[in-house]
C-alpha cells in the first residue's frame, strides 16, 4: 500500500512538474509574441519606427566593423494627403497597406522596411552601395507607379519619391545624418516632381 501511495506521489509531482514546463513555455511564447508586437507597425505590418531605428543601428556597427558600405532609403507616398482629403482616411489606410507590400517585394531578407512615420518608410540595406541602393529605390518606384490601385472603388495611380543616402559616400556619418542626407534628397526628388528617385550627394542641401 505504501509503495502505491509512493508511486501515486511521484505521478503527480511528475504531472506537476511537466505542467509548469507547460505553463512557462506558454509564457515565453506569450511574451515573444507580446515583444514582436511591440516592434510591429499594426497597420501594415512592417517594423515600426522604433524596432526600424534600432535595427539600423546595429547594423551602423556591424558594417563599420566589417568594412562594409551602409545605405538606406526614405520614400514618401505622393500626394498622401489628398488621397486622404479626396476620399477618405480609410482610404488612406489600404494606401499604406497596399504601398508597403509593394515596398515589401523589392528588398531581401537581410534588409529592414519600417514605417519611419505617417506615409514615409525607411529601409535599411546593409552592405549596399549607394548604385546598389539607387537601384532598389528604383525599383520600389516603379514597382508602386507599375498598377493603379483599385481602392474603395476608386482607381488610383500610387507613386512615392525617395532620397538614398550611403556610407560609401558619407564615410564618418552617423545613423542621424544619414537619415538627414536621405531626408534631403527626398526633398529634392519631390522638388523635382515626384515620383523619382535622388542620390544624396556633399553637394545637395
Amino acid at each position: 500500500v505504501q509503495a502505491l501511495a509512493d508511486l501515486a506521489q511521484l505521478v503527480g509531482r511528475e504531472l506537476q512538474l511537466r505542467s509548469m514546463d507547460a505553463l512557462q513555455l506558454e509564457l515565453q511564447k506569450k511574451n515573444k509574441n507580446l515583444r514582436r508586437k511591440s516592434l510591429i507597425d499594426p497597420l501594415i505590418g512592417t517594423w515600426n519606427r522604433g524596432a526600424v531605428m534600432r535595427i539600423l543601428t546595429i547594423e551602423a556597427i556591424r558594417c563599420d566593423k566589417a568594412g562594409m558600405p551602409l545605405s538606406l532609403i526614405v520614400a514618401d507616398i505622393d500626394h498622401f494627403k489628398k488621397i486622404n482629403d479626396t476620399h477618405g482616411h480609410p482610404a488612406g489606410d489600404a494606401v499604406l497597406v497596399k504601398v508597403a507590400s509593394r515596398l515589401r517585394s523589392c528588398i531581401r531578407p537581410q534588409e529592414a522596411l519600417g514605417r519611419y512615420g505617417g506615409e514615409e518608410f525607411l529601409i535599411v540595406l546593409p552592405g549596399s552601395s549607394h548604385q546598389t541602393a539607387m537601384a532598389v529605390a528604383e525599383r520600389m518606384r516603379q514597382t508602386v507607379a507599375g498598377q493603379p490601385e483599385v481602392v474603395n472603388g476608386a482607381t488610383l495611380n500610387l507613386t512615392i519619391s525617395a532620397g538614398v543616402a550611403s556610407t560609401d559616400i558619407f564615410s564618418s556619418a552617423s545613423t542621424e545624418e544619414l537619415i538627414s542626407r536621405a531626408d534631403v534628397a527626398l526633398y529634392a526628388a519631390k522638388d523635382g516632381g515626384r515620383n523619382r528617385v535622388v542620390n544624396a550627394t556633399p553637394e545637395l542641401s
